[in-house]
């Protein structure tokens, strides 16, 4: 994704890992307000908004096209 060092076991950079995290955590958050919505939805809609950082972005684009292409 971009050129620096993977954080560990993570396929992400320490700052990309971060953001991952992130994103995953508040994911069950989104699921119960939005009745179940699907992890594929929510990346799709968290991408749309505007007070994402450009990291989140990039990390949820990638899982995005990782979940459309299984």
């Amino acid at each position: 994704m971009c050129k620096r060092l993977t954080a560990g076991e993570s396929v992400y950079c320490t700052y990309h890992d971060k953001a991952y995290i992130q994103i995953k955590n508040k994911y069950p958050d989104w699921k119960y307000a939005f009745e179940n919505m699907s992890w594929e939805r929510y990346l799709e809609t968290i991408i749309g908004l505007k007070e994402i950082g450009d990291l989140a972005k990039a990390v949820a684009t990638e899982e995005l096209r990782l979940v459309r292409n299984r």
